[in-house]
Order: C-alpha cells, then sequence, then structure tokens
C-alpha cells in the first residue's frame, strides 16, 4: 500500500470527541482503521486475566437449578404398571458398529 500523505481529523463516536489520524492511499477499497486509532476508540478491550471456573462458584450462580431438595424431582409423580407375572430379563450388551470400533480401542487404551 502506498501512502500518499495522512491527515488528522476530529471525529465523533458515541457521543465523544477523538482527534485521529487518517492516512489516504490511492485506492478504492473500503477505509478501515489502524491499532492506534481502535484503541483510542476503545473498540478492542483486551483481556489480561482469564476467571478459574470452580464446581463451588458453578453450584453458587445457578443455585436453583443445584437445590438439594429438587434435584432429580419431577413436579408430577409418575408410576410403572407391570404385569404380575413379569421376571427381569439381562440382554448381551450391544455390538460396537465397525465404524466406531477404533474409537472403542482408543479410549480402552487410555
Amino acid at each position: 500500500m502506498d501512502v500518499c500523505g495522512h491527515t488528522t481529523l476530529l471525529c465523533e463516536y458515541k457521543e465523544k470527541m477523538y482527534v485521529l489520524r487518517f492516512y489516504v492511499i490511492d485506492s478504492d477499497e473500503c477505509p478501515i482503521l489502524g491499532l492506534k486509532a481502535c484503541q483510542e476508540l476503545n473498540l478492542i478491550q483486551r483481556v489480561n486475566e482469564m476467571k478459574l471456573t470452580t464446581t463451588e462458584s458453578i453450584m453458587q450462580e445457578y443455585a436453583d437449578v443445584f437445590d438439594n431438595k429438587t434435584l432429580g424431582c419431577l413436579p408430577v409423580q409418575h408410576t410403572i404398571n407391570l404385569k404380575e407375572d413379569a421376571k427381569p430379563v439381562i440382554h448381551a450388551p450391544r455390538k460396537i458398529p465397525v465404524a466406531i470400533r477404533s474409537i472403542d480401542v482408543a479410549i480402552c487404551n487410555i
């Protein structure tokens, strides 16, 4: 990009006035803002710390979800009707499809 020149202009953004330097180039491209201008306009917010989320903080934030009185309880009562002569049955586990056997082997090797 060949710079033809530059100028300093008074700009208004979010009801605040800023003095920004603009560079002029010989192009029909869309105008862009540089890093310095974006920082002056507070368009970029730096994150210098990461908040460590703990189990306790999640449980406090969503206390209504993790309430010991209602956790696992439904608001209605359900019943399961079985036949009088019903007997428990144990079925063999389903075979793993060929497409995901390699994934299963990898999981077992962990």
